[in-house]
């Protein structure tokens, strides 16, 4: 038989375990559609609106929340159902007046955090690429820009503007800056980063970090800069550095 593409729908105990669906009845869920985060780090929107916000009740009353133009993801009015909504994304309620941002919890889930009217979003560097219109920075969430200066380095955050998407600020991945940890026992945490370790043949590029509570190492891809001396944004206000 000839193949019919990628299936439209997922069962509930395929969702990825960085999600917080929960496994009950019914046997199927939303499946989130291809986008700016991979399908293991985002839940669907209209899954977010339910079961994380508790706006709606049932799927159907989410997509007519959607359908009535009342939900804006990082800046933009969207209807999408299924758009993938991963770390960071921005989540915006005008009707209500509540504004909400997705993050990491202390058990490496995805979850949503009321925070205050956004008018920017945080967007961690991945990598740089240079192409025939100039050095072209690769974000984690599937942005992709374009500037005129080589002073933005692999690993560090970009502040950006939205919708408009200008970059505002830029806070390097180094010693002092403060940092989120978005994986592995120490999810949730934020800390100050006292060093970083180079990695080895058998061992990924480590970073140390320093909060309140302890001192700990982690992997460098698990760091995402939130600010400088403080965070640009309140995330878990109990476990700031």
């Amino acid at each position: 038989m000839a193949k019919k593409g990628e299936k439209k729908v997922m069962k509930v105990f395929a969702a990825s375990k960085a999600t917080k669906v929960l496994r009950r009845s019914p046997s199927f869920v939303t499946k989130a559609r291809a986008g700016p985060h991979a399908k293991d780090k985002a839940l669907p929107l209209s899954i977010v609106l339910r079961d994380l916000m508790g706006i709606a009740k049932t799927a159907r009353e989410a997509r007519v929340i959607l359908n009535e133009r009342r939900v804006i993801v990082n800046g933009k009015i969207t209807k999408d159902q299924k758009m993938p909504i991963g770390f960071m994304d921005v989540i915006s309620l005008p009707s209500i007046s509540k504004h909400y941002i997705m993050v990491y919890n202390k058990k490496g889930k995805l979850d949503i955090h009321e925070t205050d009217k956004p008018t920017f979003k945080l967007s961690r560097i991945q990598n740089k690429t240079m192409t025939n219109k100039g050095l072209q920075l690769n974000l984690h969430d599937g942005r992709n820009m374009i500037v005129n200066k080589n002073e933005y380095n692999t690993g560090g955050t970009l502040k950006l503007a939205i919708p408009q998407q200008k970059i505002l600020e830029y806070y390097p991945m180094e010693e002092g800056n403060i940092a989120y940890v978005t994986g592995g026992k120490h999810a949730g945490d934020i800390a100050h980063i006292q060093s970083m370790l180079e990695g080895t043949q058998t061992r990924a590029p480590l970073v140390v970090l320093k909060s309140k509570n302890t001192e700990f190492q982690t992997r460098r891809n698990y760091v995402f800069i939130l600010g400088t001396k403080t965070p640009s944004i309140k995330i878990n206000e109990e476990d700031e550095a």
